[in-house]
């Protein structure tokens, strides 16, 4: 079991509050071990495909995100990095 590995996940979002249209404007994956050494990082912007909301609180700009994937764009790949063991 010392050996098992979790993933950090953290996300930017274009609003505060659940339950609203808000989507992820950016998310990124930590891979590491329990005693904390990283054995993974990946990050990506995604294009929300709606207005950003509060650009001063995550200082994602539009023009950031105009050639970023979508997030169905980057879902399979998320399902591996949170699924797969390295």
């Amino acid at each position: 079991m010392n050996n098992a590995l979790f993933s950090i996940v953290d996300t930017e979002t274009t609003g505060l509050f659940p339950g609203g249209n808000d989507r992820i404007a950016e998310i990124a994956i930590v891979t590491m071990t329990r005693s904390g050494e990283i054995v993974e990082r990946w990050e990506t912007l995604i294009n929300p495909q709606r207005d950003l909301g509060k650009q001063s609180i995550h200082g994602i700009q539009s023009r950031d995100i105009l050639a970023a994937p979508t997030f169905q764009q980057v879902a399979e790949e998320l399902h591996w990095r949170l699924s797969v063991r390295f």
